[in-house]
This record gives C-alpha cells, structure tokens and sequence, in this order.
C-alpha cells in the first residue's frame, strides 16, 4: 500500500481540513460572480510550507466540478506582456474558437511612468493590456471561470501590471471571472511596486493562512492513518503531533509520512518502539529542511538579523513592531556571523529581506501591524544555531547591545 502522505510535492493532502473560512470567502465570491457581480481578486498569503497552492488546488477543483472554466498561469513561463496576451488569445481560440481582435500598433510619442519610475511604452503596454481584458472577458463570458496564479511574487513586474490592469478592465466590463493569487509575504510589496491599488480594498479577500490548530492539525495525520490503514492515534500521540509539528503543514505530512512508513503493516494501533522510529526519522527531515533555511539566510547576509529578531520576538512575547524587528536587525548585524557583502543593508532591508524568507510575517491574527513568527520552531533552531557557532556567548553580545535594549523596551507587544 503506498504512502499517502507526499510532503513538499503541493498535490492535495490526503485529509484536507482547517481552511473553511478560506474556501467560504471563496464561495462567497464565486456566487456573486456567477451573477455578474466581481468583488475583485482573492489573494492567499502566507510563508512556504504553510498550505497555499494545496488550497489554491482546492479551489481550482471546486470551479471544475461545478463546470466552470478554470484557467491557470505560472509565472516562469510569461516573461512579457506580450506572452501573456499571446498566452491568453491561445486560451480563447482554443476553447472558444474565438479569435482575439489585435488592432494595428501605432507608435506613440514619449511614454507613461509605469514601474519603479521607469519610462514604459504606452503603445506596447496598453494594446497588450487591452488584449489581456478583452481575452478575459471572452473566457468569463460563457460562464464562470477561474484565473489561478500560483507563486505570484514571482510574476514580473509588468506582466502584473498588464494582468491586474486587464483583470480589472475585464471585471467592470461584466466578465464571469474570479482571480485568485498565491503567494509568499513578499507578495504585498512586490504588487505595491507595480503601482496597483487593489490591495487596500481587499477586507476579507486577503487571506493570510495561520497554522492549523488543535483538531485541524491532529486530522491531517490521525485520519489518513485511520481511514487507509486502520491505525487509532490515541491522546498520547495525538498531543505529540502538536508538540512537534507546532501545526505548520509541511511538517504535518512529514510526521504523517514517518508514522505510516513506522507501523508494522498488520499494526491496528501504534506501540512505543514505532513512534519513536517515526520521531527520529521525522527530526532528521526536520533538521535538513532547517539547516537549508538557515544556509539561505547566511547567502543573504541575515543570520545575525535572524538570530536578534528571534531574540527580539521571544522577549517581547511572540510579536513585533517593525521599528522593533529594525532595532534588532541592527543589533544582530554587529555580531559578525555573516560573511562581508557587496552592499550593506539597512535595517529596513535586513526586515524585508526576513520577510520575504518567510522568517517572519505580517501574520498576527488579530493586528496585521505586528510581525510573528513564520515558523516559531525555526526561530529557535536558528538561536541554538548561532550560539552554537559563537561559542554561546552571541547572547551575552546581544544583550549588552543598545539596539537590543530598546527593541526589548519600545512598544508593548501582545
């Protein structure tokens, strides 16, 4: 009997559970679509590993066994947007027969500011951009459709800007359409860059994925366990799962994997010796998929960021403020863990650079202006880490910085 569980590979999980008020706020705006009233975009945020395209999946099921039309982009592969109104005239003609009106291109004088102050070609950008509508109306028109965009922090930036301006144009014009975007928490930024301003009128479209808890967590393991092969997870090991996966998904099917593969075959229920063999194997995968995390923050010249931050973030109770996370970074740069770089950052760089790594969001569930923690787990491996590495006195250093200090004295987190 093969293993259900296929961490890290973004195919549907084998129980999927604890994102009903995420598939709700979907449904809402696909039944307001269908009668041709557009709230606009839905955007998934949250750091890897956390569940976003598994749900995106979900949703992009849910479209196609009602009978609607279900279009999805993968950034890599539209590098202009020309590709991307070649891309989406290819789905029109081939799943409409309609061929897309493409008006004779006429060179304009000067430009329009389009990106990052840069001079864009308004002839190019607006025919490619009127494509871009016209060709999602079409798909829209028939009837409901989905245009999916998973890793959408990686869509170039005038490719974004001809898709959320085309998707716009498309939506007020009566199209059929619900756009969802998945992406890390760089994801905000990168659109602000692109000189949109859907995302202040988000609400409850933005969708920022917390770890699952309590009972949402324990099924993703115990019920795959139980339904395929009979195996009861009782209250000892049910509260092990939590104590180890600290609810984050990827490790969830981690640890599922590893108790699947522990279990005798013949096994009704779990004996001591195979939950230990699933522990040992689950924290040597844990261990690797760390110390890659850690590696990518040394790349990045943020370890020492990481280290203070994590610092930061376990004394002031779990939650920062920007300006505190910036205090910390600054401390943390003085330790000297990492290698010298071209360019020194800043300490609003060194947060947006943690950010973007997904070591800490703007995902607190009731104050969007504190920073918590991607993975609170991972912070402590990075602490251990680095103490490690300096010989247990990176703490000591830290303590003594100033910056420090007044990151652990400004503004009382909750």
């Amino acid at each position: 009997m093969d293993n259900p569980f296929n961490p890290g590979s973004g195919t549907a999980p084998p129980h999927f559970g604890g994102r009903n008020g995420d598939l709700h706020v979907f449904d809402r705006c696909v039944s307001k679509a269908k009668k041709g009233i557009m709230e606009g975009p839905m955007v998934l945020v949250a750091p890897r590993g956390q569940g976003k395209t598994v749900l995106l999946r979900r949703m992009v099921e849910k479209v196609m066994s009602d009978g609607g039309t279900v279009l999805e982009l993968v950034p890599s592969e539209i590098p202009t947007p020309s590709a991307l109104a070649v891309k989406l005239a290819h789905a029109v003609r081939s799943g409409e027969g309609l061929p897309i009106r493409r008006e004779r291109r006429k060179k304009a004088k000067g430009g329009v500011p389009l990106l990052g102050g840069e001079m864009g070609d308004v002839t190019h950008m607006e025919m490619d951009m009127g494509s871009v509508a016209e060709s999602l109306g079409k798909i829209g028109a028939g009837g409901m459709a989905l245009l999916a965009v998973d890793e959408a922090h990686e869509l170039p930036l005038d490719v974004g800007w001809c898709l959320l301006q085309g998707e716009q144009k498309a939506r007020v014009q009566g199209t059929r359409l619900q756009t969802v975007f998945a992406g890390t928490p760089d994801l905000e930024p990168h659109f602000q860059k692109m000189r949109v301003t859907f995302w202040s009128r988000l609400h409850d479209r933005e969708r920022r994925l917390q770890l699952l808890e309590g009972d949402d967590a324990v099924a993703a393991v115990a019920c795959p366990l139980k339904d395929e092969r009979g195996l009861d997870v009782d209250d000892a090991l049910r509260q092990r799962i939590m104590s180890m996966t600290s609810g984050y998904p990827y490790f969830l099917q981690v640890l599922g994997a590893s108790l699947w593969d522990a279990a005798p075959m013949d096994a009704t229920a779990f004996a001591p010796d195979a939950v230990a063999l699933a522990a040992k194997q689950f924290q040597v995968t844990k261990e690797f998929y760390y110390q890659k995390r850690v590696d990518e923050l040394g790349d990045k010249g943020l370890l020492g960021a990481a280290f203070a931050v994590a610092a930061a973030c376990e004394t002031k109770g779990g939650a920062l403020l920007r300006q505190q996370a910036q205090l910390a970074c600054q401390a943390g740069k003085r330790l000297g863990v990492d290698d010298a770089q071209p360019l020194s950052p800043t300490s609003a760089q060194m947060v947006d650079g943690l950010t973007q790594q997904g070591f800490v969001w703007h995902g607190h569930p009731t104050n969007p202006r504190h920073l918590v923690p991607g993975i609170p787990s991972l912070m402590h491996y990075v602490r251990q880490y680095v103490a490690e590495s300096l010989d247990d006195t990176a703490d000591d250093a830290l303590c003594r910085d100033e910056d420090f200090s007044r990151a652990c004295r400004t503004s009382r987190s909750p």
